[in-house]
This record gives C-alpha cells, structure tokens and sequence, in this order.
C-alpha cells in the first residue's frame, strides 16, 4: 500500500496539464512562425520577401503606406506581368491618387524606369516588367502622393534559371521542420497521456490493494 498514491495522483495530473500546455504553445509558436514569416509591422519595416513556387512577393512600407508588388519568378531575358498593391498601412484600404514608378537597378549604373499603370479597381496596378538578363538586379519604388515624393528599396532578385528550383528547395525544407515539430508535439502528448493513464491506474491497484487489507483486517 502507498499512503500517498493519490496526491501523487493529483501532482502528476497537474504536470501532465503542465507539460500539454507547453506543448500546445510550443506548436502553435512553430504555427504562427511559419504562417506570418518574420512579419514586423513597425515604423521602420525593411522590405519583405516571399518566394513561392510560383509568385514572388515583395512588400515595403512608405510613409504611411504599404506597397506590395507580385509576379511570377523571374526568368532571363523574359518580360514579366506584374502587379503593385498600394494600401494605407494603417487601415489596409487602397490607396487613391498616388501615381507609383518602379525602377530596376543593374550593374553598372544600368537603370529602368517603369510606370506602373492604374487598374479599374483602386490601389491596384499594372506593371510590365521589362526583360533582364541573367544575374542580379535590385528593385526599388518611388511613390508620388499628395505633392509629396519617397521611394524604398524592395531589394535584390537574383535572375537565373535556377531560382524556381532553389524556391522548391526552400519551400520543401519549410514543410519538413514544420511535419517534423508537429510529429514531436503529438509524440509528447502521447507520452503525456500514457504518463496520466499510468498513474490513474496505480492510484486505482493501490486503492483496490487497500480496500482488500481493510476487509481482511475485518
């Protein structure tokens, strides 16, 4: 007989409770990693890239406003669709009367200037992103509103036929850390719940064990 088998019950159960609360937060924090990606909304947010598998996603906020340009992954000496979202940062409503030029810098001081055309549905623009050839260029935008002029970097994009293949890679990678954390999590809670059906039926045999001893002592 174990006189103190149910506290010992009860002090188990509350570390099990414990441990499956760290546990759920742990992988809810893997969660929320993944699915914001780094995303910092302060006053001083550098440019964001998101390369999919098949759209590159840049976004840098001006001032009060948040440009965001999409387009397919760039390839050598290919002309590109794309599109520039303007929003208030604040509210995420489309930005109206702001024109928006965006520049491509090479190497050797080689620049393009593409002015971006406005749509039919506010803050949403069309742009034509003229061929490069294969190698590195930066992006930059320069935003006109209000009598006003700013510009920010989007930062560099590598143009080779085997930056789709790298994406893949890196996206890949992603999914194995984030299927690897969620089987370590359900592992912990498995152990977790044989530790607290372990313990309730020790708890139960000593119980039992001394409902026994009382009746032979009778």
């Amino acid at each position: 007989m174990i006189p103190n088998s149910e506290s010992d019950f009860k002090f188990g159960g509350i570390a099990a409770t414990l441990l499956i609360s760290v546990a759920f937060s742990y992988f809810g924090a893997v969660i929320s990693a993944f699915a914001h990606g780094g995303e910092d909304h302060g006053d001083s947010k550098p440019a964001t890239v998101n390369i999919g598998s098949g759209t590159e996603v840049r976004s840098v906020r001006i001032e009060d406003f948040e440009i965001t340009l999409k387009n397919a992954p760039f390839v050598p000496d290919t002309e590109l669709n794309a599109r520039l979202f303007v929003t208030h940062f604040a509210t995420n409503e489309p930005a109206q009367n702001v024109n928006i030029i965006l520049t491509i810098e090479r190497e050797g001081d080689k620049t393009t200037d593409i002015v971006a055309i406005a749509t039919g549905t506010p803050g949403i623009f069309s742009v034509i992103l003229t061929p490069i050839p294969e190698g590195s260029a930066n992006l930059r935008v320069r935003l006109e509103f209000a009598g006003n002029v700013d510009s920010a970097d989007l930062g560099e994009v590598i143009i080779a036929s085997r930056v789709e293949t790298s994406a893949a890679v890196t996206s890949w990678a992603q999914t194995a850390i984030y299927g690897l954390s969620a089987l370590l999590t359900m592992a912990l809670i498995a152990v977790i719940g044989w530790f607290v059906v372990r313990r309730w039926q020790l708890a139960q045999n000593d119980r039992d064990i001394e409902m026994q001893q009382k009746a032979v002592e009778v």
